[in-house]
């Protein structure tokens, strides 16, 4: 049997609980000695077991103080983790709505996509049915333009159709003139129908039907050509009635423009611009004369016109630069007034629709028609050269410099 030694006591001391095998030892120490039948265990083996046990038992109690707070703390900590956990799962429930929202808002931006798709695809179609449309537009003004050479080709063959027509009729009252005159030469008196007079190779009744549906087809189309030619007139007169009204609007501000450069010429200013410059005047003057010696018609034309110049000077002392413009602007003044007089004389002298209806409704023989024509055509041709002229004048009008005037 082994015995407990007293270092045994220091490492329970020191370790606490002590070893599975220290209280092994101890309890093979109490069992004791059996000295004839009874055992005997020694004192100091019994007291050394009661200071081990004690010692044991105070280690305990303090085990069992540690052991106590950890198990507190553990409580601690275990409520503080159920608060997080339900913390975390109060987060993972606002997670799974702004889930459930999110995929929510997804299929609805899938809806929007497809719908822009769509969109965009219809816009594309556009983009071809678009240049379907031009092309159309293209192919529409192609169809116009071969339209109007038609139209002219079938105005020259209606004319024509009307030449031979007329010669035709012409044909046709010499024969009926032939056959009254044999008629009446005739002693027995016979009566004839136009089915019974030939004229080519049809009776005469045919003639007179053909005659009649080409007269009408003709009517229609003078009236569709008066119809036409009136739209054009109305279109005339406008364009007239602008051009009148940017003429009047013209010569008002021509006026406006001389009234403000009469109300510029300051008396004072001038005289002191006449008496800075007067030296510079006669020298220019003098080069002038010199220059043009050489020409006599030209030097005396020029003369009149610097003693014109020197007499306007001496006179009224205005500034040389303020003279011309003002007599530029007169003279653009005069050509004006002339062109808007031409332009309501000829507006005077145009027929009005009531005319040229009239004029194309009326059975006209051929040389009537061809002189109304020729007539409506110089007409036409005329205005549109007045036009053309007046165009420039009325943009030269606009883009005077003269009009700078306004900003005084």
């Amino acid at each position: 049997m082994m015995h407990i030694q007293r270092n045994d006591v220091d490492d329970l001391v020191l370790n606490g609980l002590g070893t599975p095998e220290l209280w092994h030892n101890l309890s093979e120490e109490l069992q004791g000695v059996k000295v004839l039948e009874h055992p005997r265990v020694p004192k100091k083996v019994l007291i050394k077991a009661i200071r081990m046990q004690t010692i044991a038992m105070r280690c305990m109690a303090g085990e069992f103080d540690q052991l106590r707070d950890r198990l507190e703390a553990v409580e601690k900590d275990t409520a503080h983790g159920q608060k997080q956990l339900e913390k975390v799962n109060t987060k993972v429930l606002a997670l799974e709505a702004a889930l459930d929202g999110a995929k929510k808002r997804v299929v609805e931006l899938e809806a929007d996509i497809v719908k822009e798709s769509k969109r965009i695809d219809a816009v594309e179609g556009l983009e071809g049915q678009l240049k379907n449309v031009r092309d159309e537009l293209k192919f529409v003004d192609k169809a116009v333009e071969s339209q109007k050479v038609e139209f002219g080709v079938f105005a020259t063959r209606v004319e024509h159709e009307v030449v031979a027509v007329r010669a035709a009729v012409d044909a046709t009252k010499a024969s009926v003139v032939a056959l009254e005159s044999k008629m009446e030469e005739e002693v027995e008196v016979k009566v004839l129908t136009s089915e019974d007079i030939l004229h080519g190779n049809m009776p005469l009744s045919r003639w007179f039907d053909q005659y009649a549906d080409d007269n009408r087809r003709r009517e229609d189309i003078l009236k569709d050509t008066s119809d036409k030619f009136a739209k054009q007139s109305r279109g005339i007169h406008d364009m007239m009635n602008d051009t009148r009204k940017a003429l009047d609007d013209n010569t008002s501000a021509v006026e406006d423009v001389q009234r403000a450069l009469i109300e510029k010429a300051d008396r004072v200013k001038v005289d002191l611009i006449i008496e800075s410059k007067y030296e510079e005047i006669i020298e220019q003057l003098q080069k002038a004369m010199t220059a043009i010696s050489e020409d006599e018609d030209e030097f005396k034309r020029n003369c009149r016109d610097l003693q014109d110049l020197v007499q306007n000077l001496s006179a009224s002392k205005a500034d040389k630069k303020d003279l011309l413009e003002v007599k530029e602007q007169v003279l653009y003044d005069s050509r004006v007034r002339q062109q808007v007089e031409n332009l309501r004389a000829f507006i005077d002298l145009k027929m009005n629709r009531e005319d040229v209806l009239s004029a194309l409704t009326n059975k006209a023989d051929k040389d009537e028609m061809q002189l109304l024509l020729k007539t409506l055509s110089d007409r036409f041709t005329y205005y549109l050269h007045l036009l053309t002229t007046l165009i420039p004048v009325i943009h030269g009008l606009k883009l005077s410099p003269y009009n700078s005037v306004f900003a005084l």
